[in-house]
């Protein structure tokens, strides 16, 4: 009897493995189309259901009655059609015949992604490479794999094809928690525009406990280059943490890849290291400077400078030819256009509902006009703006060259281009937090003025050419500043002194009266 359960056993084990084989090894391999069982394919990629592997009738994608699918291993799943990406036409949603892309005999589409598609016979032009399905004939038609059939279903797909990530790595082996850290990315020409997500992992594989993940970003030419905020988090044996990160195409995860060697490795932050941090001149290395993890940039902010306005980027900058940290911004006056390229950077594309114009706007909200968008589930370059529904994060949508969309406007990780001045503040505190009266300090700033496009500073209004920003910068003035919330604590008077021994006293007493009360009894 146990014997025979034992083989029982082993033979089911033996033959589940089989089958489980059988239905990966079908599984297309990335960025590849085939007929494949329903079971091998992720649910994202599935094109359209069919009734075999090959002399097949079709479905709609999510009608889910036939047990095989053409399956296409990219993309997030969007069967949205638009007037481009048909694949073929069904002459019903189940249990149909199939045409080519152009046939005009059948009006059920199914559709793909950016797929662009073409019914051509034999073989696969250059400008249509990828080898998706085949047909009996152009029109009621049975449907089989690419080698089935002479009529020949190639697509092209501008998004997914080609793109391969060819390394990954940290810019730094140790950081603090707090620091700014970049993950660098490279990839083949086919990755330019594309847009790709981070995952970053401890080393002991758990991603859950981290807190804040990097934002998506896309490609500029074959680079492309994150950002993440350090994070300590305690070890295994109670010492700092290993993280690598997983790179991969936002709209086609099987194009991934794991960061090399070296890991990062981060250390815990002292505790009292905000204390000694108020503004962005105590910072005393480049690295916290610009991470600003105790938000010096906040505190060291002017009146005069409004860094709530969205035409306003401050931050703390670290400033080679002194080698020290500053309090800096830089203010947004040119946000481009579609025709010279696209949106620059702290913009997004907007609508003006009266006239019909299209335009690149600072900020992200598109007041009092409405952003940009033709709400066709694609986002569209010179069509969609940032705030537009269409656009995810970190796609380029209308944005230019090197910048992405981030929280409704074009943005990157390193900041605006440096196609703009910047003003770095030199500061000289008239009052301290500890004089009297306490709870705040006064400030004299003034400021040098860089043209970052020719690199010369600039110290004189003369100079600055009515740029309201220049001007604003050398004049400098006088700011107020509120000190750190602080609990005041004075020493003892003499009254106070006495009652404390009066009440020191009494409860002495009570003490010792009590005491003589439990020996009566």
């Amino acid at each position: 009897m146990k014997k025979g359960l034992i083989s029982f056993v082993l033979l089911t084990s033996v033959l589940s493995i089989f089958l489980l084989s059988v239905i990966l090894a079908a599984a297309p391999a990335s960025g590849k189309c085939a007929i494949v069982p329903r079971a091998s394919c992720l649910s994202t990629n599935i094109l359209m259901g069919v009734s075999d592997a090959t002399n097949a009738h079709g479905e709609f994608p999510d009608t889910g009655l036939y047990p095989y699918v053409l399956c296409c291993a990219f993309g997030t799943g969007n069967t949205t059609c638009s007037d481009t990406n048909t694949l073929l036409k069904l002459s019903s949603t189940t249990n149909a015949h199939a045409e080519i892309p152009t046939g005009t005999n059948y009006n059920t589409n199914i559709c793909y992604e950016d797929l662009q598609c073409i019914g051509v016979q034999n073989a696969c032009p250059a400008d249509h490479a990828l080898e998706v399905a085949s047909l009996v004939s152009s029109t009621n038609s049975h449907i089989g794999n690419f080698s089935d059939y002479s009529t020949k279903i190639c697509c092209s797909s501008p998004l997914y094809a080609g793109c391969t990530i060819t390394n990954a790595t940290w810019n730094l082996q140790n950081a603090i928690a707090g620091q700014r850290v970049y993950l660098r990315v490279n990839g083949t020409g086919a990755c330019v525009g594309k847009t790709i997500t981070f995952k970053v992992f401890r080393t002991d594989g758990d991603s859950n406990s981290i807190q804040i993940q990097p934002v998506n970003i896309s490609f500029s030419g074959v680079s492309a280059i994150g950002l993440w905020t350090a994070e300590w988090q305690k070890g295994v044996f109670g010492g700092n943490t290993n993280y690598y990160f997983n790179v991969s195409l936002a709209k086609n995860p099987l194009v991934s890849k794991k960061s090399d060697s070296p890991d990062l490795s981060v250390a815990k932050q002292s505790a009292d290291f905000c204390g000694n941090i108020n503004l962005c001149s105590d910072y005393k290395n480049q690295l916290d400077c610009q991470s600003d993890a105790c938000q010096a940039a906040a505190s060291s902010s002017l009146p005069e400078v409004n860094c709530n306005d969205p035409s306003n980027v401050c931050g703390c900058t670290w400033d080679k030819g002194s080698g020290s940290c500053k309090f800096g911004w830089n203010t947004i006056t040119d946000c481009g256009s579609v025709a010279t390229g696209g949106c620059k950077y702290g913009c997004t594309l907007c609508h003006n509902q009266t006239s019909g114009v299209t335009y690149c706007g600072i900020g992200s909200s598109c007041s009092p006009n409405i952003a940009a968008t033709n709400s066709n589930g694609t986002c569209d370059f010179g069509i969609d703006g940032c705030s537009s529904s269409d656009c995810k994060e970190g796609e380029q949508d209308s944005c230019a060259t090197g910048t992405y969309c981030s929280a409704g406007k074009c943005s990157s990780v390193e900041g605006p281009p440096l196609t703009l001045g910047s003003c770095k503040i030199v500061e000289k505190i008239e009052k301290t937090c500890d004089q009297e009266p306490v709870g705040y300090k006064i400030i004299n700033w003034t400021g040098i003025w860089t043209n970052e496009t020719t690199d010369t500073q600039i110290t004189t209004l003369a100079a600055c050419g009515g740029d309201s920003g220049c001007e604003k910068c050398i004049t400098g003035g006088e700011s107020t500043v509120p000190c750190p919330a602080q609990v005041q604590l004075p020493f003892f008077d003499y009254l106070e002194l006495i009652i404390s021994v009066v009440v020191i006293a009494l409860i002495y007493i009570s003490l010792v009266f009590r005491k003589k009360l439990k020996k009566k009894k």
